[in-house]
């Protein structure tokens, strides 16, 4: 199979697990509540938090470098994988004694402590099974990574409704997320074995040592962002009041959830850059690989900060309710927040398939601090948008910071012709959708759709695209010719 194909199969696999993935996990969120008191999901949402920060904190980036790394070089799976292993298997002796240690000192019930401590080990057993699944990533077999995946989610609501079935509560939602984390585990580890290598699982101080020097400033600069989006709602709250932060947050969730859409081509591009990058004489095919991405990120992004700041109201009030209609301000402001946040989402993966993650995290706080004190000042006056305001400032530095670093490193992005061609079919999008006027969900999808058509067919006439990325594009479209080979053989070397 061609790089071209192997890119969007992966792309189409990512993008189905994660459709699928996310309504599977609504779905047993929606059984949940529905079969529980409010205090009971709240004690769910608790633990369910307690897990994702389990998670983030054993992780740390292990499993970006782990992927980083195998993609170079596939003769080091077990040598890596195996180190990555016995870390996380460090890391759950450590976290069992740690959130013991914390649940005891919230003076919480005794069920709720040993629940919340269930679900901080069942985090880090999604840990374990994301050091074998970064092998997959790797090797660029996304399809099966998407297996798993969606297995993961399935089992849980599977286990999730016959808990309910017979009325077992929240104790029966503990033994469904570990039993799920098992399963996706032992299914990546059984691929892993059975194509690649056997992990060489022992305790190895000097890649103990590579793997979290390499991998802290990746999962800092992750915790970094995390926090510059709660920074926000914070301060408005303490300065402003409750009112003033669900005015900016609810646009703001609407407006920074769209920058995960184009994510899973970062993900099927990732090993290529990894590779290019590792590699002296792939200077040449790191810059073109610079160049599309971004590119490609800037052609996605462009409408969608179209629609937001075309139809703020109609979106605001269709998903959030009447209660929101001031924040379609916030929402037209925030469109360039999105624009931006969608065109930040692959520089992560292409400092650190350069080994900059320092570089990473330093901008990454830095713009944290800026964001902060932009928020202190501009709030006072601007009141909710302020933060927003802040956003577009703080993410402009950050973007233009990285775009420089990658200049100085030899690989320079020409902005200005990239730019005006997209630009120019989003602001003829925008003002035919302006002018649509839709005033309900539905009418603005059937008018998204027919104004879309019509910026894919300017993005295309003007040459935003050029003939040689239109003929990877095309070529990339038939592997839709390999799908009965993928359903005969899952073996990862032989697709």
């Amino acid at each position: 199979m061609k790089q071209s194909q192997r890119i969007a199969k992966n792309t189409l696999a990512g993008s189905l697990s994660i459709s699928i993935g996310g309504v599977l996990q609504l779905a047993t969120a929606v059984l949940i509540a529905r079969h529980v008191s409010v205090a009971e999901f709240g004690v769910y949402s608790f633990m369910i938090a307690f897990e994702f920060f389990a998670y983030r904190l054993s992780d740390c980036g292990i499993s970006n470098i782990l992927m980083r790394d195998l993609a170079v070089e596939r003769n080091k799976i077990s040598e890596l994988s195996g180190a990555a292993l016995s870390w996380a298997g460090f890391i759950l002796i450590l976290t069992f004694v740690t959130a013991g240690s914390v649940v005891s000192l919230l003076h919480i019930e005794r069920s709720l402590a040993l629940m919340t401590m269930a679900m901080a080990l069942d985090g880090v057993g999604h840990f374990i099974a994301g050091c074998y699944g970064a092998v997959l990533l790797s090797q660029e077999n996304n399809e099966l990574y998407a297996v798993g995946f969606i297995a993961h989610k399935l089992v849980i609501l599977c286990l999730v409704a016959l808990s309910v079935l017979f009325k077992i509560g929240l104790l029966g939602v503990i033994p469904a997320y570990i039993a799920g984390t098992l399963v996706q585990c032992c299914f990546y580890r059984w691929i892993v074995v059975k194509y690649y290598d056997r992990p060489l699982v022992r305790v190895d101080f000097r890649l103990w040592k590579y793997l979290v020097v390499n991998a802290v400033p990746v999962g800092a600069a992750g915790v970094v962002r995390l926090a510059a989006e709660q920074a926000d709602i914070v301060i408005l709250a303490w300065l402003l009041g409750t009112r003033a932060a669900g005015l900016f947050s609810g646009p703001y969730r609407i407006s920074a959830g769209v920058r995960f859409l184009p994510m899973t081509v970062m993900v099927a591009l990732y090993p290529l850059l990894a590779r290019t990058g590792a590699a002296a004489a792939s200077h040449r095919a790191f810059q073109q690989t610079y160049e599309t991405s971004v590119k490609a990120f800037l052609l996605i992004a462009f409408p969608i900060a179209a629609i937001l700041m075309a139809c703020p109201h109609t979106l605001t009030v269709g998903l959030l309710g009447p209660g929101y209609n001031q924040a379609g301000r916030a929402m037209r402001l925030l469109s360039f927040g999105a624009w931006l946040l969608i065109i930040a989402q692959p520089f992560p993966f292409l400092l650190t398939a350069l080994n900059r993650q320092r570089l990473l995290f330093v901008s990454s706080a830095t713009a944290l601090a800026l964001r902060i004190g932009l928020d202190l000042a501009l709030v006072p006056i601007f009141q909710f948008l302020g933060p927003c305001i802040a956003l577009m400032i703080s993410e402009s530095v950050l973007i233009l910071v990285w775009i420089g670093n990658l200049r100085r490193a030899g690989f320079s992005l020409p902005l200005e012709s990239i730019i005006w061609r997209p630009f120019v079919a989003a602001a003829i999008f925008g003002t035919l959708l302006y002018f649509a006027s839709p005033q309900s969900l539905i009418s603005l999808t059937g008018a998204v759709l027919i104004c879309g058509l019509a910026y894919l067919v300017m993005v295309f006439k003007m040459g935003a695209v050029s003939e040689v990325e239109l003929a990877i594009a095309k070529e990339g479209i038939a592997f839709a010719s390999t799908f009965p080979a993928l359903w005969r053989r899952l073996a990862p070397g032989k697709i």
